[in-house]
């Protein structure tokens, strides 16, 4: 492998990483304006960054990523939490 694939494996690892991980979930629908884009994104990678808490204060009980979205989702809105999330894919 040549090095400078190799430095940029190993400089841009987590950034990458968190890319993937904030736009795993994207909304599907275009923005209007530049800051309701801005804000989606930071709003992606705050959400993205708390779960990768979550899960690592919470070694037993881990979740997947489209599990704790609606678990916050249910708690911002008070709605009551829906344990089945079958259905969500």
């Amino acid at each position: 492998m040549p090095a400078n694939v190799q430095n940029y494996n190993y400089y841009t690892h987590c950034v990458d990483k968190a890319d993937f991980f904030a736009n795993k979930y994207r909304s599907s629908h275009r923005h209007r304006k530049w800051t309701q884009a801005a804000f989606e994104g930071i709003l992606r990678i705050c959400v993205s960054n708390a779960w990768l808490m979550y899960n690592n204060c919470h070694k037993t009980e881990q979740l997947q990523q489209v599990e704790f979205i609606f678990k916050l989702v249910f708690e911002l809105t008070g709605e009551p939490d829906s344990s089945s999330t079958t259905n969500l894919a």
